[in-house]
């Protein structure tokens, strides 16, 4: 919970990442990729995006809109989501083992 987040620890050097998702196409998911992204600097943390070039500033969903409503459609962005959580682990253990 957020709420019990203590702001005043020193975050940088952290890796960090954004996901999103959001009801339709075009429903602000990058401009709430770009939003997180910019807290997560200003605390000085590390930012990675997804595995693709085409996930840069994260990762997003469609959860409620043609043709990404489909049961076999979230698999898509569950793959994606795990992708993200791959890449940070990735690069935190990179950076652990510096």
């Amino acid at each position: 919970m957020l709420s019990n987040w203590n702001f005043s620890k020193d975050l940088s050097g952290k890796v960090g990442a954004a996901f999103a998702s959001g009801g339709g196409i075009s429903g602000g998911q990058e401009h709430v990729l770009t939003a997180l992204l910019m807290a997560l600097l200003e605390y000085r943390m590390m930012i990675v995006g997804g595995e693709r070039w085409t996930e840069a500033f994260g990762t997003a969903a469609v959860t409620d809109e043609a043709p990404f409503n489909y049961p076999n459609t979230k698999e898509l962005f569950l793959l994606k989501a795990e992708g993200l959580g791959r890449r940070v682990a990735s690069v935190t253990l990179k950076l652990n083992n510096c």
